[in-house]
């Protein structure tokens, strides 16, 4: 909300300079052109906040994930049990039609309950994300799953073309980059045979990307047959098959953003397991009674 505020009166700004300025140009031109330096504006601030604190920049999008994900759960059964004694209840709609039902009383709203306590309303956040990745939703943004499927063995064909070449071509400087891609191409494997999804970079991946090494290997080791390795070859096949390994570096990396988004869920639920035992203080539940008493 607070910068709302700020953009609304930095626009109010830009649009009177530009008023002051520009006298041969009517208001809506003006408006027009402080809107997109404004637009300019907020790339800027948010690329500089990336970069200065990437931690909760990082975090402010998984929760805003979180809370899509609650907000499409809340919309789809009306009434959400988190637990024994809290309910989420509303349209949906966003964190303002949701409301937190506690010993079935009517506490406050999300909107409210994540303003008034938000170390709380992480907690809330997380344990409702857990509901929903072990739900049975198909959306394009639901979380990756563990699951069996029949896609599990992605690669495996790729994987024995490469450690078959790696036994043709004889030298250790080739062979040592085959090696790293064949490594790499089977923790993605490992991965996806974990948590299957349709991602378009695998599939360009194995459709187009790791064919055309094939193709590659396939021509050095005729053209080594009949003429010898040369250096400058080598050399090109070593650079080309390390971009290829990058590349498969990188779709692992992606995927495992999310697994580490997963575990952190998991570490809430087996928190949650602890605090149900008494065996911890419970936070959470302690501000929703906090909230229960003031109502009550």
């Amino acid at each position: 909300m607070k910068k709302i505020v700020y953009y609304y009166f930095l626009l109010l700004i830009v649009v009177t300079i530009l008023d002051m300025i520009n006298d041969n140009i009517d208001f809506f031109m003006n408006l027009f052109i402080a809107l997109f330096i404004l637009f300019i504006i907020m790339i800027i601030i948010s690329y500089i906040e990336k970069k200065r604190h990437p931690d909760e920049y990082n975090q402010r999008l998984k929760n805003r994930e979180m809370e899509k994900a609650l907000l499409l759960l809340v919309k789809s059964k009306e009434i959400l049990k988190v637990n024994d004694s809290i309910i989420l209840q509303g349209s949906g709609q966003n964190l303002k039609n949701v409301n937190i039902l506690y010993k079935d009383k009517d506490l406050c709203s999300l909107a409210v309950y994540k303003k008034d306590y938000p170390q709380q309303y992480q907690m809330l956040l997380e344990k409702v994300y857990q509901i929903f990745n072990a739900s049975s939703f198909q959306d394009g943004n639901q979380p990756l799953e563990k699951k069996e499927d029949t896609k599990a063995l992605l690669f495996s064909d790729e994987i024995s073309e490469i450690d078959r070449f790696n036994d043709d071509i004889p030298d250790e400087t080739v062979s040592n980059v085959l090696d790293e891609c064949s490594t790499h191409l089977k923790k993605l494997q490992q991965l996806l045979a974990d948590y299957p999804q349709e991602n378009d970079k695998i599939k360009k991946l194995q459709q187009h990307y790791l064919p055309l090494l094939m193709d590659i290997l396939e021509q050095y080791c005729k053209i080594s047959q009949v003429s010898g390795e040369s250096e400058e070859a080598k050399e090109k096949l070593t650079k080309t098959i390390d971009l290829v390994n990058t590349a498969i570096q990188n779709i692992t990396f992606s995927l495992s953003e999310k697994d580490e988004l997963d575990m952190n869920v998991n570490m809430n639920v087996l928190e949650d397991l602890l605090k149900k035992d008494g065996l911890i203080d419970d936070r959470l539940t302690s501000s929703m009674e906090e909230l229960y008493k003031k109502i009550k």
